[in-house]
């Protein structure tokens, strides 16, 4: 049955019934508080420009210029149950609603109360999901897709008994709340967040999400922040940013760096990666001699399922400075490891000696190698003395009984004082003193002799 079908079923139903026994029952009507939250909501998504908005504003018209509460089941896009006299359905799919649902923000204190289906899709709706949404206990489908809502998901959904929810294809950002780990009504493909910015480190919730998820995988299409953000070379108006790429380049989009020279801000576009598969950019224009604090963000233009550009949430900030003046320039090298050693030692050199303390951060940063498998992420304060040239930064390796490849991990330096970063992050090569991993496929070799065993190196250089 077509909406518009049983909209015309309502409106019957709710003209004066005479019974055998004589008895008059009242016209069919929502109640006062379902009327008022349709005109806001009307009011607050431009109605009067809906491509259908009949009923709403016809004859028989209350003293505010919409219809009476009698004709409420008769307006396009409502549904109700004339048996409860309550109101089951708001369907204003792909009907030019422009603006924001603020409105379910503010509920009526009795509004909506027996609501199941709030359906608002393909539309040009604005702003965040409100978080009143999680007032009404009734709902079970929860449909938004393909609109231009930003902001994250708001907490509170999990503890609806949704049985459908479709979000993809707008501008939502951020973490996604733990509790729609709680939404067990939702069966397999009833979900749709495919196409935002969303991301999670909650395995669990990411395997509970995957599992409703239509297709099964949703983080496939979400713009997320580049990781491993890091600095590579600085010169006297350049500093070179690396980051690794995120695993959605299919549709077009770019890495965009903002740089500041206060840390926290405020920021300004220095630099676009026109690719998502690129893995560095050099920002140019500055001045030498200056540190400038540096986060990114990455974006995805607006494609054949999206209508908008997507961007994700900032990195953290990362500092470095432009050689000159009297800085000193320090730089960290590569380096190979065995796994035996039980340690990776890195070497932070100056290019001259300075008769000032010189001090930065260093953060380990992964790459094919595992914290807590590999290596144990460290983290800390260096200092290189006055008078001093070098200092040595210590990782701790997992020697293991597993034969592996070559692994990797990179230890990235920051926040340089009285000192310009020139070489900021190095790379550590642990090289397996296991039997080495034959490559799948490979034949096998006749000769038995350990000493004709030997390495080959997978990894990127």
């Amino acid at each position: 049955m077509t909406l518009r079908t049983k909209a015309g079923i309502a409106g019957i139903l709710s003209a004066v019934m005479v019974l055998g026994l004589g008895v008059v029952m009242p016209a069919y009507s929502v109640s006062n508080d379902d009327r008022d939250a349709l005109i806001e909501l009307y009011l607050a998504t431009q109605g009067d420009n809906w491509d259908d908005n009949s009923g709403w504003r016809e004859e028989p018209l209350s003293s505010d210029g919409f219809g009476r509460r009698s004709t409420v089941c008769s307006w396009y896009g409502i549904i109700c149950d004339w048996l409860n006299l309550s109101l089951l359905q708001i369907d204003l799919a792909q009907n030019n609603l422009d603006g924001y649902l603020t409105p379910l923000n503010e509920l009526p204190r009795h509004a909506l109360e027996e609501l199941t289906t709030l359906d608002l899709s393909d539309n040009h709706l604005k702003g965040s999901i409100p978080q009143g949404l999680e007032d009404l206990d009734e709902l079970t489908s929860l449909i938004l897709h393909d609109n231009n809502l930003s902001g994250t998901i708001p907490t509170g959904l999990g503890s609806l008994d949704l049985e459908y929810m479709n979000l993809r294809g707008n501008m939502l950002a951020g973490p996604v709340p733990s509790d729609l780990q709680d939404l067990e009504d939702l069966g397999d493909g009833s979900l749709d967040l495919r196409w935002n910015a969303l991301y999670t480190s909650d395995g669990g919730l990411k395997a509970f999400l995957d599992s409703r998820q239509i297709g099964g995988d949703w983080e496939s299409t979400q713009t997320i922040a580049p990781t491993d953000i890091r600095v590579g070379r600085s010169t006297l108006s350049s500093i070179e940013v690396i980051w690794d790429a995120i695993d959605y380049i299919e549709d077009e989009g770019a890495y965009e760096v903002y740089v500041s020279t206060v840390s926290g801000g405020p920021y300004t576009l220095a630099a676009t990666a026109a690719d998502k598969m690129r893995v560095s950019v050099e920002v140019t224009g500055l001045l030498p001699g200056t540190t400038y604090y540096l986060r990114m963000r990455s974006v995805t233009y607006a494609h054949l399922f999206n209508k908008n550009d997507v961007y994700s949430d900032f990195t953290h900030e990362i500092s470095a400075a432009t050689l000159g003046g009297d800085l000193p320039g320090i730089s960290i090298g590569d380096i190979s490891v065995e796994e035996q050693n039980k340690a990776a030692v890195f070497t932070v050199v100056m290019d001259t000696v300075s008769n000032l303390d010189v001090s930065f951060f260093y953060a380990t940063s992964g790459g094919t190698a595992e914290n807590d498998g590999d290596y144990l992420h460290t983290e800390g304060t260096g200092i290189i003395e006055a008078g001093q040239q070098s200092a040595s930064l210590e990782v701790p390796v997992v020697d293991d009984d597993e034969p592996e490849e070559e692994e990797t991990f990179y230890m990235v330096l920051s926040e340089p004082v009285n000192a310009s970063l020139v070489v900021a992050s190095g790379e550590a090569r642990i090289v397996d003193d296991e039997n080495p991993v034959v490559p799948e496929g490979s034949a096998p070799s006749e000769d038995k002799d350990p000493d004709n065993v030997c390495f080959i190196s997978s990894a990127a250089r």
